[in-house]
């Protein structure tokens, strides 16, 4: 059985003695109330847990009533669903999901989230083949934890460890580099691209991508964004020389390259500033680099928040259609 780690200040920036609060979502039954003290992790045997997985989970801290003035428990996040997360030896967190017989492995990254998760585990759930869901909680930017899944201002190695994983789970299931499928959404497009180039996948499928890492996280895009936050914990100070560094990560990587005919297929809005941004260059890239066998799949939506609504369906559909030409 899986062992699942909680870390409430490592997950969640809770820098205090907390509780875990676990529920069963079709019992509506409490099943764990944990206290755990400050900046410490708590390991949960799932073998207690139901075949059905339909739990989750939130923590609270103490508090005093405004009302009462009595100390309690008060919720310090909303309920979050529980995976069964596991942890390499290196520390990488990630699910692993194998199907009996398939012949494909579909390895998901996550994009940018303020609590970093597992994106797309329960569009795929019934779909026919091994998922590889990969977190990034790596980076040393506070509140997102991003590292891009790349090895820029961080003590975690994140590259060598993501390659590791892929060739274990490989190996596990009996099938070669070329038997993945890269995938996801922004910055997990553009770790999809990134690793399929480097190692040699079979597929990719990524929505509206990062291509030019410097100019996207260094314009912050609004005040909300944690974009610039990003930047400085990944490269530095924002400035010319650190931009064009970080823009040549995955062009220095498409230049030298060997796997020039991944077959890549990527979403993105016509009139997204991702498409002029990023897609555009890209294009350029491949075409300078001899690289083929691109698809771009185009659809009718203006701002990368489209993603959320026009990539699942598509995802979804082309994972469908990859599965079937090996059967």
């Amino acid at each position: 059985m899986v062992k699942i780690l909680f870390n409430p200040f490592e997950d969640y920036n809770i820098n205090e003695y907390s509780r875990l609060v676990i529920r069963d979502k079709e019992t509506e039954s409490f099943v764990l109330r944990q206290p755990i003290d400050e900046r410490s992790t708590f390991s949960f045997d799932s073998k207690v847990l139901k075949s059905h997985w339909n739990y989750r989970f939130k923590f609270q801290v103490r508090r005093k009533d405004e009302k009462s003035g009595e100390i309690r428990w008060s919720d310090i996040t909303d309920y979050k669903r529980l995976y069964p997360e596991r942890m390499g030896a290196s520390g990488l967190k990630y699910l692993l999901y194998k199907k009996p017989k398939s012949k494909k492995l579909l390895v998901v990254f996550q994009a940018i989230n303020k609590n970093p998760t597992y994106n797309y585990v329960g569009l795929l759930k019934d779909e026919n083949m091994h998922k590889l869901y990969i977190k990034d909680v790596y980076g040393e930017e506070r509140l997102t934890k991003t590292s891009y899944y790349l090895n820029y201002n961080t003590n975690f190695d994140v590259e060598n460890s993501v390659v590791r994983l892929v060739e274990k789970v490989l190996d596990e299931v009996n099938l070669s580099m070329e038997d993945v499928i890269f995938a996801g959404s922004s910055k997990g497009g553009f770790a999809a691209l990134y690793y399929a180039y480097k190692l040699g996948a079979g597929h990719v499928i990524a929505g509206g991508p990062q291509i030019l890492l410097g100019n996207y996280l260094s314009k912050g895009h609004d005040e909300q964004s944690v974009g610039k936050n990003i930047f400085n914990s990944m490269f530095g100070e924002i400035n010319e020389d650190n931009i064009n560094a970080a823009n040549e990560i995955l062009p220095a990587l498409l230049e030298n390259t060997v796997n020039k005919s991944v077959d890549i297929h990527i979403h993105v809005g016509y009139w997204e500033p991702h498409f002029k941004d990023h897609i555009e260059p890209f294009m350029e890239l491949a075409a300078k680099n001899k690289i083929t066998n691109i698809t771009l799949h185009m659809n009718d939506y203006e701002t990368h928040s489209g993603l959320a609504t026009y990539f699942p369906p598509f995802f979804k559909q082309t994972v469908q259609k990859l599965s079937e030409l090996e059967q």
